[in-house]
């Protein structure tokens, strides 16, 4: 029945394009994905507010505890690598997902610092598997000359799902009010379960290696020599520490905490990202069709660092146009993750043989462990100490340094198995 809804919304949406080379498999997959993303919006932005305003930690702890889980997490992934290479996504993605939902859930309950940092663990050890096994498991399941509009559709999906998530997460949290942030957990785990109920659904054939032959072949010395994708890597953690982490961490407590808004404004700022990625992905998609990696990817730190200045503007705006100036700053950083979401997973993988997919993909989400060792932790030591004016001029620079470095990276012509 749910898998019914979402073709009817797809054709209303006039998306079926991006639909026709999907197999069911991958529909599946992307389905199970777009519900997690809708816990996934009731509660990413909340995490710092919560252990900060709900649970009375300070700030520079509350960053901290997202650094611990940086830290983890790349710890755990050159592991995680090996053993979808080995074993495959599927497996792997099914017992990170079942992790995250027993993370989230005992989230919801903590009362110290030592209980935090537990449960700050074992959802960084659910985390670090998922992302880089469900993007394995869509890369062997679609062929290659189709992968961005696939990549492209399941971030719409993922969209769809937080953009909803966002709107309900407004209508039911109440700054301070302990219950209501549970809630919001309780229904976030739920959702990884029923992502769970998806992937184990699948044959135990989705997400393993294409030659089955020698499945010890490869290793992380091949990742590395591979000079066109450490670049790229390099480039990718600029631009996710001063553009996603930031967002995704620092910004909601500079919201509440600086800005002094309500928590309802972050799940409205969330849902209008969601929504204008929804109705701009489609025309951009042909866009990208039409230019090279290179080209595409420079104008996501320009467009990122133009987000940020509207940010920046909030310091001498009156208080009535804050929250429609974030509103537009959000919508902004949604046309750079238009190019972005779709592109990085498409062109690493043209980059890359099949044999180290799984060590390659499992590096590209490392850096978004090595951008949360900083992000969270420098936002919110610098909030403590008055610096928000700095926070914010560093995150505009910052989002342009990566631009001269992508246009060094050689991205293959023609796609390459």
């Amino acid at each position: 029945m749910l898998e019914t809804l979402v073709q009817t919304l797809i054709k209303r949406l006039g998306l079926d394009h991006f639909t026709d080379h999907i197999n069911n498999y991958a529909r599946r997959l992307i389905l199970g994905n777009m519900i997690n993303a809708i816990g996934m919006g009731l509660t990413m932005t909340l995490f710092l507010v919560y252990l900060h305003t709900v649970r009375g930690f300070s700030a520079g702890f509350s960053g901290l505890v997202m650094s611990w889980m940086a830290i983890i997490g790349m710890a755990i992934n050159p592991a995680i690598g090996i053993l979808i290479d080995k074993y495959g996504g599927r497996i792997v993605l099914i017992n990170g997902l079942l992790i995250k939902a027993v993370g989230i859930i005992a989230l919801s309950f903590v009362t110290s610092k030592e209980q935090v940092l537990v449960v700050a663990t074992i959802m960084a050890l659910g985390d670090s598997a998922n992302w880089p096994a469900q993007t394995v498991c869509l890369t062997r399941l679609v062929d290659q000359e189709v992968r961005q509009k696939v990549f492209a559709f399941n971030f719409m999906a993922l969209n769809l799902g937080i953009g909803i998530g966002g709107i309900a997460s407004s209508l039911v949290v109440t700054s301070g009010k302990l219950s209501s942030f549970q809630i919001l957990y309780w229904i976030d785990s739920l959702t990884y379960l029923l992502y769970f109920a998806f992937a184990i659904s699948l044959p135990k054939s989705v997400g393993q290696r294409l030659d089955k032959e020698d499945v010890q072949s490869g290793s992380y010395r091949e990742v590395f020599a591979n000079k066109e994708l450490m670049k790229l890597f390099r480039a990718s953690i600029l631009l996710i520490l001063f553009g996603y982490a930031s967002v995704s961490a620092g910004l909601p407590l500079f919201l509440t905490s600086v800005l002094g808004g309500s928590p309802k404004w972050l799940g409205i700022i969330w849902a209008a990202n969601c929504f204008g990625i929804l109705l701009m992905q489609a025309p951009m998609l042909r866009w990208l069709e039409k230019h090279s990696p290179t080209k595409t990817l420079t104008y996501v730190g320009i467009i990122w660092a133009v987000s940020w200045v509207l940010v920046a503007l909030c310091f001498v705006t009156p208080w009535i146009l804050v929250l429609p100036l974030q509103i537009t700053s959000s919508v902004i950083f949604g046309i750079g993750e238009t190019i972005w979401s779709p592109t990085i997973p498409t062109v690493v993988n043209q980059l890359i043989p099949d044999h180290i997919r799984g060590r390659s993909n499992a590096l590209m989400s490392l850096q978004w462990g090595i951008a949360g060792v900083f992000g969270a932790p420098v936002a919110g030591f610098m909030f403590d100490a008055g610096l928000a004016k700095l926070w914010v001029g560093a995150m505009i620079i910052g989002c342009l340094i990566p631009v001269p470095l992508i246009t060094r990276v050689r991205f293959p012509s023609s796609p390459q198995n």
